[in-house]
């Protein structure tokens, strides 16, 4: 019996290195494909965000935004509201939807510090972005906005994290809102009906449960059209 046993056990420890690389060789697949960005467009397939592999799609961010993203684990996130110019008067140029952006985010947030509005890159648009912290909900926020001029429409796109992770996450926030682009060849179609007076996001709880996905309490959208806990 001893005998017989010791035969079965070269077989069962090859089994088991196999089933070990198999595994090893799955880990190694699901680290190549998180590491490789991947792009994230727009419900009507017309703007588009580069991401990283580690990121990805967030519904409950803002349910007006074209594109929401996010990093939960590193408390980033990003979206994409988008305005169409037949909503605002024909004097309404970049610089002055970006001085309206500034002051109705400012007016929203408690302790609001901002920059002043500065030409961006993003892509060959013209764009102005500015940086703000503020303190929404007992929480300390910091932004990135930028607004990006395509030919019908301004976007903002407004990056954020906690303000303890500004440092560490800013590269990463600007490489993605440096990324937005519209999408070449998809024809135009009929602009959302919206209010121009819209506020662009502020910080609040986030919509995961504190230990979600190792996350801990972070900010998010807290308009009007927000969708909130």
């Amino acid at each position: 019996m001893k005998a017989a046993l010791s035969k079965l056990f070269p077989l069962a420890l090859l089994l088991s290195v196999v089933s070990a690389c198999n595994m090893a060789q799955k880990v190694k697949q699901g680290v190549e494909q998180a590491s490789q960005p991947k792009a994230v467009r727009s419900a009507d397939g017309r703007f588009e965000l580069t991401v990283p592999g580690t990121w990805r799609e967030d519904p409950e961010l803002h349910e007006e935004a074209e594109i929401e993203v996010s990093n939960r684990l590193n408390e980033m996130y990003i979206v994409v509201l988008t305005e169409s110019k037949e909503d605002f008067a024909d004097e309404v140029d970049l610089a002055a939807f970006a001085s309206m952006s500034r002051q109705q985010l400012t007016s929203n947030i408690q302790q609001p510090e901002a920059t002043e509005p500065a030409p961006a890159a993003v892509g060959s648009y013209p764009a102005m972005q500015y940086t703000m912290n503020g303190v929404v909900d007992n929480l300390k926020a910091a932004y990135i906005i930028t607004l990006v001029e395509t030919p019908d429409n301004f976007h903002q796109i407004v990056a954020w994290t906690l303000r303890s992770k500004f440092d560490a996450n800013e590269k990463t926030l600007r490489e993605v809102t440096a990324s937005f682009k519209q999408v070449p060849g998809v024809p135009a179609a009929p602009a959302r009906a919206g209010d121009n007076s819209e506020l662009p996001p502020d910080p609040g709880e986030s919509p995961a449960a504190p230990g979600d996905d190792g996350a801990e309490p972070s900010p998010e959208p807290a308009t009007p059209n927000t969708r909130r806990p």
